[in-house]
Formats: structure tokens, C-alpha cells, sequence
């Protein structure tokens, strides 16, 4: 959740200093080339949450797996139990 609000604001603070700077451009043949390049950097800003999110799902893959195999682990030991019980009884 703040990563979003946090985008808001990164979002918000750059477009306000973007039309303070294309109101410099206003009349010249650099204003198109400028509000091109504001406009890709608003989508950058707008996906970081996204791009934050994608990041951790590497650490989720790997606390999947870590929890997986610890299961495993205690699978296997049940199983060695229930084994060595049956071979006591023999």
C-alpha cells in the first residue's frame, strides 16, 4: 500500500515540475520532444510498485521452496518412524 502512495506522490511531484518546464517550451519545436519524454517517465513512475512487486516475488519463490522442503524433511522422518517401529515389532 505505501508503494503505491508513494508512487501518487512521485507521480504528482513530477508532473507539476514537468508543466512548470513545458510552460518554457510553450512556443518552441522542443515542447513535443519534451512532453514525449514526460510521458515516459510518468509510465516508469506509474509501474515502479509494479516493477517493486515483480522483485519480490523472487523472494516469495524462495520462501515457497524453503517451506517446502522443510516439509519434505519431515515427511521423510515420519516415514523413517513409522519404519522403524515396524521393525521393532518384526
Amino acid at each position: 500500500m505505501t508503494d503505491i502512495v508513494n508512487m501518487i506522490k512521485n507521480v504528482t511531484f513530477f508532473l507539476l515540475a514537468a508543466t512548470l518546464i513545458a510552460n518554457l517550451f510553450a512556443d518552441t519545436e522542443y515542447k513535443k520532444y519534451f512532453l514525449y519524454a514526460a510521458g515516459l517517465i510518468v509510465i516508469s513512475l506509474a509501474l515502479s510498485p509494479v516493477w517493486s512487486l515483480l522483485g519480490k516475488t523472487e523472494d516469495f519463490a524462495g520462501y515457497l521452496r524453503q517451506a517446502m522442503d522443510s516439509q519434505q524433511a519431515e515427511e521423510i522422518e515420519e516415514q523413517m518412524r513409522i519404519l522403524g517401529e515396524e521393525a521393532e515389532r518384526e
